[in-house]
């Protein structure tokens, strides 16, 4: 094996082929670059962002132990009632479970691929308010010459059954004539508090069965029935992207914002809210790990250059 492209204080580099990555343990765990060439496949994150760890300004970042929002920060389960610190700003839920806002320590590591761990003690009151189960995680960047395939896995290390799910928040750049294409079996429209009140089929601006233009719709729903497959393309980059993702990610999240440079196409295990929705939503996605039992999860990203 080649010698590993050499690293930073803060970012780990890997290439394969035309393929590169950087990877910001120390910021969530997220990418902060992956290219083909010279090309950008993912936003790129800024030397301020790295600098302050703000995953959320990013390439990607993962989502551990769980994905979406926790409504108002609260959730009761096992019989016991749990508050959450909030995460993001004056936003009152609680977003995305604690990997994001964690250092990851580096563990294996080769030319390729590189492992990141983090473990969560979840003994102290403080600690139990980011998240109350005590848990390790584990993430895999690996680079083919063609994609890059990334390994999300979660392991219950709590006395107690702990619920759990998985993603992958990735940044893609809004650029023009972009396009996307997935299918999904419906879509969960939310309310003016951001959570999931109802679901419906598919249609208009949430219809992605046929390739469409990105910058034709303002978008943040959750599809559930995700098939595992999301298509983009980038004609002005000459570029088009596929997202293979395991059957464990049963739904996908659509971000598209007004007025940004980005969007979102986030393979997830479970809607968003879902701690809360278990009783009413067969299909909601979130697992309950028993006492050492393990999650994991692989999404791939291909790359294919377009004539």
């Amino acid at each position: 094996m080649a010698d590993p492209t050499p690293d930073t204080p803060d970012l780990v580099r890997l290439a394969n082929g035309e393929l590169s990555l950087a990877v910001a343990p120390h910021a969530g765990g997220a990418i902060a670059s992956f290219r083909l060439g010279d090309t950008p496949l993912l936003r790129e994150a800024s030397e301020e962002a790295l600098a302050a760890g703000e995953a959320t300004q990013t390439a990607s970042f993962p989502l551990v132990p769980f994905s979406g929002r926790i409504a108002w920060a609260t959730f009761s389960f096992g019989g016991e009632e749990h508050r959450l610190a909030r995460n993001f700003g004056d936003n009152p839920h609680y977003l995305h479970g604690l990997g994001w806002r964690s250092r990851w320590s580096v563990g294996p590591r080769g030319a390729n691929a590189v492992t990141l761990v983090l473990d969560h003690d979840a003994s102290s009151p403080d600690a139990a308010r980011h998240w109350p189960y005590s848990l390790r995680a584990e993430l895999t960047y690996a680079l083919e010459p063609d994609a890059l395939t990334m390994t999300l896995a979660v392991e219950n290390r709590d006395a107690r059954p702990m619920p759990a799910g998985l993603g992958f928040h990735p940044y893609f750049p809004r650029r023009p004539g972009a396009t996307l294409r997935l299918r999904a079996a419906s879509v969960w429209l939310p309310d003016e508090n951001e959570i999931p009140t109802k679901r419906e089929a598919p249609k208009g601006d949430t219809d992605f069965s046929s390739a469409k233009a990105v910058e034709t719709v303002t978008l943040d729903n959750a599809f559930s029935g995700f098939g595992g497959k999301a298509e983009l393309t980038f004609p002005d980059r000459r570029v088009a992207l596929t997202i293979d993702a395991e059957p464990l990610f049963s739904h996908c999240v659509v971000f598209v914002p007004p007025g940004k440079d980005f969007f979102c196409v986030e393979p997830v295990s479970h809607m968003p809210d879902a701690i809360h929705r278990m009783a009413e939503v067969k299909d909601h996605g979130l697992r309950i790990l028993a006492p050492h039992e393990r999650l994991v999860g692989t999404a791939r990203i291909a790359v294919e250059r377009l004539p």
